[in-house]
């Protein structure tokens, strides 16, 4: 409780209780005056279409009265709202910057328009007053000013009326695209999931078959060079108990080329017989074949 009255006191003292009352005169101006505005219009084309029949329920002086009210209220207003008609037409600016949609931009024309006007009007008014004590505004700056007043409840009201439900609308609209798109989005990474998961089963499974299958040609490879270098011992037998031997006979029995038999031939590595030509001295084949590091004996 203490502290409250402290507070109250503080409040009293330095006048924050008179920025805190312009704030809500401002406010409360702001949400009233379109209300203002229309009932000051009805009354003004009542006054001056019918005034007969008010006079049949008023005196002449209310009339007056009420007219200078209304004018009053044409003029005076404006000038409250002026703050808040400026962060309408910034908030209807943003939301066509960020929509890029016309219908925010018809808005921002129609708040913008009347929002101009008090503006002007207001720094003509305040610097002509500043110049001239006695300043009064000319008759045209009054009926612009009540124009745009009437002008700026009209499109208020209008926005009150079809823009917000339109706003709501079209960010309802906005919400279940969302909910679309990422329902869409979830299904897509259960789908990449489910892909990536199969993806890889089949190249462990790839990668296991490649692997077997380099086995199997490594194990064909060795098999291969062991049957093509493999010599029996009775071929090598043999061998040691001939002279010579016919080069076909060499090939078949050994396992060995034509063409590695005729290279070492021509390197002077076997030695042919001076009879035969198609002969090899059997002791330089054994002594060849002894030399082959990748040949080897074998015992059937």
């Amino acid at each position: 409780m203490k502290q409250i009255l402290k507070g109250v006191l503080k409040n009293i003292i330095h006048f924050e209780w008179t920025v805190s009352l312009l704030k809500w005169i401002i406010l409360v101006t702001g949400t009233m005056s379109e209300c203002a505005f229309l009932i000051a219009s009805i009354y003004i084309c009542l006054n001056s279409g019918v005034h007969n029949l008010l006079l049949a329920i008023m005196p002449e002086s209310m009339t007056v009265r009420l007219s200078e009210l209304s004018t009053a209220i044409f003029i005076a207003l404006p000038e409250c709202i002026v703050f808040l008609a400026v962060v309408k037409t910034i908030s209807h600016f943003r939301s066509w910057r960020q929509t890029k949609e016309k219908v925010c931009f018809v808005w921002f024309v129609l708040f913008g328009l009347p929002t101009v006007t008090f503006a002007v009007l207001t720094v003509v008014t305040i610097g002509e007053s500043v110049l001239q004590v006695g300043f009064l505004l000319p008759p045209y700056m009054v009926v612009i000013r009540a124009l745009s007043a009437y002008f700026f409840a009209f499109v208020a009201l209008l926005y009150q009326q079809i823009g917000i439900p339109m706003e709501v609308n079209r960010l309802q609209e906005k919400d279940r695209l969302i909910d679309e798109y990422g329902s869409q989005i979830s299904e897509l990474q259960d789908q990449n999931k489910e892909i990536s998961s199969s993806l890889k089963e089949k190249n462990l499974a790839i990668e296991k078959l490649n692997a077997e299958l380099c086995n199997l040609q490594n194990e064909n490879i060795e098999t291969r060079k062991l049957a093509s270098v493999a010599i029996s011992q009775d071929n090598f037998s043999w061998l040691l108990s001939q002279k010579s031997v016919c080069i076909e006979e060499a090939i078949s029995r050994f396992g060995v080329s034509k063409n590695r038999i005729m290279t070492a031939i021509k390197n002077g590595n076997l030695q042919l017989t001076t009879r035969n030509k198609d002969r090899i001295v059997a002791a330089s084949l054994h002594e060849w074949l002894e030399e082959k590091p990748n040949l080897r004996v074998v015992n059937e």
